[in-house]
């Protein structure tokens, strides 16, 4: 429960839950707002019709004690090695206010061949019809220089309606983004009543089937390190806040791999919080980012069985647009040793044309 003063009024209030587990339900001054099951990804309430743009306002966010109380047909992870359950939210909690159209999400996608990105915006509107002009440009992170601007676009969208649009954008000379010198862009992205950031790197990450190796930018390039199971962590009594203390963070994804002479982690078993990869894309670590379900395969036990495929790779969806601008997600892992063929079969392909990178799974 937290009490907020007014915000400056806007025509849109969105309450952003980064990730919290397991299972999260929203009020703002006593009118419920929603739910959102999936504990891997960030779930968004529309705040608006119970604003109270006047006064102080009362939030209370309702997190689920244990997976049991989540849908059964929903792939919430285990970890049969963990002694306790941690729920609770463990990523930021952020008020997003805007005019119309809300930016409800931009994807990059790097194209090193010809030096360009593929920009896929959604647009939503939550107001009478409109039209807009989307406007972008590219500049470079550390110092602000300007790169490039894409072509403005004109959108008429209707009342209530939801638009992708996509555009490609030239970034002459590209700087290309790799461990070993981890240069970052952003694009800034405008509607009109809304603007976002985001920030990307250009790079390209494949697995060639016929040599057997990884290749970055081109060329074969070679992984070391190891993985890191932070759900794992949690349960330490002595682990406290330190997985959102930056400098510690820092130390581990930054000081002690460069000691080591590593460039490469895989997440597994439980997901890091947003500043994570944030500072993974920054130090130039490539993260196999998996989603974190473990079953085993068949005699482990039958979970996977009772799973909704459609609910499912809906929160794969989520969880690859929260995750697909960092340039140190190389790899999409979609569970770990878990055989369940629903996976493979219903939910991999279902998602995999939705990463603009193409990245390996």
């Amino acid at each position: 429960r937290r009490t907020f003063p007014a915000p400056a009024r806007k025509q849109v209030a969105i309450l952003r839950v980064g990730k919290a587990q397991f299972g999260t339900a929203v009020w703002l001054n006593g009118t419920k707002i929603g739910e959102h099951d999936p504990c891997f990804s960030a779930g968004y309430f529309n705040l608006t019709p119970a604003m109270r743009w006047k006064g102080r306002n009362e939030l209370v966010i309702r997190i689920g004690a244990h997976p049991a109380v989540v849908t059964p047909k929903l792939a919430v992870g285990t970890d049969f090695e963990k002694l306790k359950w941690t729920p609770g939210i463990y990523d930021r909690v952020s008020l997003l206010l805007s005019d119309n159209p809300v930016i409800e999400s931009v994807q990059v996608g790097p194209r090193i061949a010809d030096s360009s990105i593929l920009v896929e915006t959604v647009l939503h509107n939550y107001g009478d019809e409109t039209r807009v002009e989307l406007r972008q440009r590219v500049l470079t992170w550390k110092d602000g220089a300007s790169v490039s601007e894409g072509r403005p676009e004109q959108v008429r969208l209707g009342a209530g309606e939801s638009r992708a649009i996509r555009q490609a954008i030239a970034v002459p000379n590209a700087h290309l983004w790799s461990p070993e010198d981890p240069f970052l862009y952003r694009l800034e992205s405008s509607s009109g009543g809304d603007s976002a950031s985001t920030r990307f790197g250009m790079r390209d990450f494949r697995f060639q089937t016929a040599t057997g190796r990884a290749y970055l930018n081109g060329e074969p390039y070679y992984l070391r390190g190891s993985n890191v199971t932070l759900h794992r962590f949690f349960e330490d009594p002595q682990s406290l806040a330190l997985p959102w203390d930056e400098k510690w963070v820092r130390g581990l994804l930054v000081d002690i791999p460069k000691r080591m002479h590593w460039n490469s982690f895989r997440f597994c078993i439980g997901p890091v919080p947003e500043m994570w990869l944030e500072i993974a894309d920054e130090a130039g670590l490539l993260i196999q980012n998996e989603f974190f379900i473990w079953t085993g395969g068949e005699g482990w036990n039958n979970w996977h069985k009772e799973w909704d495929p459609d609910l499912n790779a809906a929160q794969f969806r989520e969880w690859m647009r929260d995750n697909w601008n960092h340039p140190s997600v190389a790899i999409w892992d979609a569970c770990n040793e878990t055989l369940g063929p629903m996976l493979g079969e219903r939910v991999i392909p279902a998602v995999r044309g939705l990463d603009l990178s193409n990245r390996p799974w």
